[in-house]
């Protein structure tokens, strides 16, 4: 069971979750740790929840788009990413990059090539990024099960020159035969850990003056 637990928090971690049209179903909120919100909704076409994510962090919003463009310290705060490297830059905000995620024995680990953009509203400052799964981006490795269908966006509101509001929708699949009501029990288990990281990430000192070319602060 200890092990069950494990795998569902790593597959909700990077966001896997169903790929379906949810329009008009209403989030229901589920938890809150350390000023994280936690809201789920019910899928159309499957029986796994979506979840969605909210909270604020005290950044400049050049700090937080640094760390967000680091894709290669992404092991470094998303829960059990085991690897991430970019393989292709198309521009500045748009790149195609790759991820391992560590599953517990004997499952075989997950890779995925995600096709990330990233823009910024020039009136309200607002940016928004997406990223979705394009498997045939890159091809498939031995011994890993490649993520064929993903989604996840970030939407960073600055609210003052050093507060951002925050949030994360997820939907995607990890493919593989696992029983939606197993996923649905750890549902914000994995996620609330990776955004607990991503926000001490941001209070350390490594990206608190990168200036990022094209992003605008409050």
């Amino acid at each position: 069971m200890i092990r069950q637990f494990l795998l569902f928090s790593i597959l909700l971690s990077f966001g896997f979750l169903p790929h379906t049209a949810t329009k008009g179903i209403e989030w229901e909120f589920k938890k809150e740790k350390s000023g994280i919100k936690v809201y789920t909704r019910e899928g159309v076409d499957s029986n796994i929840k979506e979840l969605k994510i909210t909270f604020s962090v005290e950044a400049k919003l050049n700090n937080i788009i640094a760390l967000i463009n680091d894709v290669e310290a992404f092991q470094n705060w998303v829960y059990r990413c085991s690897m991430s490297k970019n393989l292709k830059k198309i521009t500045h905000f748009e790149t195609y990059d790759y991820y391992r995620i560590d599953f517990p024995w004997p499952l075989s680990d997950r890779d995925m090539v995600g096709h990330t953009k990233l823009w910024q509203d020039p009136e309200t400052k607002v940016v928004t990024t997406t990223t979705v799964a394009k498997t045939e981006a890159a091809d498939e490795v031995k011994n890993f099960v490649r993520i064929s269908d993903h989604i996840n966006k970030w939407v960073f509101t600055p609210t003052s020159p050093n507060t951002v509001d925050i949030l994360y929708t997820l939907r995607s699949d990890p493919g593989g035969r696992i029983p939606s009501w197993m996923i649905n029990m750890a549902i914000d288990q994995g996620p609330v850990q990776t955004m607990l990281r991503f926000r001490d990430m941001l209070k350390g000192g490594t990206y608190k003056d990168v200036q990022v070319d094209g992003i605008e602060n409050f």
